[in-house]
């Protein structure tokens, strides 16, 4: 079966800096949402004035509805490719966790057709096919929304019923942006059924393969988390002989959740990292 969509539709996103200007393009992980990343794009956009930040929603989430299955990564790369043709190219892409493997499909497919990729970031995004200790909390984030009887009164009322499930207040709070109005209180703004058949894929995929296919004109900077759970000693070693031209910045005191658990050293990272290799000159 093909991983093209059968009927295409434009992913919902939100961009800041002058149209026309070379594209970054930032990629949420799974539950996620270009809403979650506003901030930081935001704030790379002001860093990098010549520029354009375009933040997306992908297949399932926040407001891109309405793509046909089967939902997988390499799906989720072809919508990018879909509106890489109606909006321009992005000469960078930046995933988090879901998303870099969604990057990391995009810029091997991309660079076999057209111009590569300038630089891909991918955020504490593991590249191996079976889950990593850090996932069994999403998977249970997953199985709870599943579960959960919807709508919910109340944003409060979501909260106290995913704690009382057992996440933490953290997670429960930042599932409450995952709501939109409706009838009788608020209901998910993303598929939940779509998002279990990308998290299989997601845990099938093998990335260390397409580290071979993306061209090396590509600066690949593969960042991991300190205390994310994602990578392992031997990850990186094995990195470093899979694809000794790519780097693997640390980013220290950080959890998964990279953007909330240490912005200003991101926007650092990428912010400098993009300026030396000319993206916003």
């Amino acid at each position: 079966m093909s991983d093209s969509p059968r009927n295409v539709t434009t992913l919902a996103h939100r961009a800041w800096g002058p149209e026309g200007a070379p594209q970054v393009w930032i990629l949420h992980g799974i539950l996620g949402s270009k809403q979650n990343w506003t901030r930081f794009a935001q704030r790379l956009s002001e860093r990098l004035p010549n520029t354009r930040v375009c933040a997306f929603d992908l297949r399932c989430h926040g407001d891109s509805v309405g793509f046909d299955p089967p939902h997988t990564v390499r799906a989720c790369a072809t919508d990018l490719l879909h509106c890489a043709q109606k909006l321009g190219a992005p000469e960078v892409l930046i995933g988090h966790s879901f998303g870099g493997k969604v990057a990391l499909a995009y810029a091997a497919k991309v660079g076999a057709i057209s111009q590569p990729l300038k630089a891909l970031w991918t955020l504490d995004s593991p590249l191996e096919s079976a889950p990593r200790p850090g996932h069994g909390e999403v998977a249970q984030v997953i199985e709870v929304c599943a579960q959960l009887k919807m709508p919910q009164p109340s944003r409060r009322a979501l909260s106290e019923a995913l704690q009382a499930e057992g996440l933490s207040v953290g997670v429960a709070q930042w599932m409450t942006t995952n709501l939109r109005p409706t009838e009788g209180g608020y209901a998910w703004r993303f598929d939940i059924e779509g998002i279990r058949a990308l998290m299989r894929d997601y845990w099938r995929l093998e990335a260390w393969a397409l580290l071979g296919v993306i061209p090396r004109a590509t600066a690949l900077r593969l960042l991991r988390a300190e205390r994310g759970l994602r990578w392992t000693d031997e990850s990186t070693a094995r990195l470093q002989e899979v694809a000794p031209h790519a780097l693997s910045p640390l980013l220290q005191g950080s959890g998964h959740w990279v953007h909330i658990d240490q912005p200003e050293a991101l926007l650092t990272l990428i912010s400098d990292d993009l300026s030396a290799l000319g993206v916003s000159a």
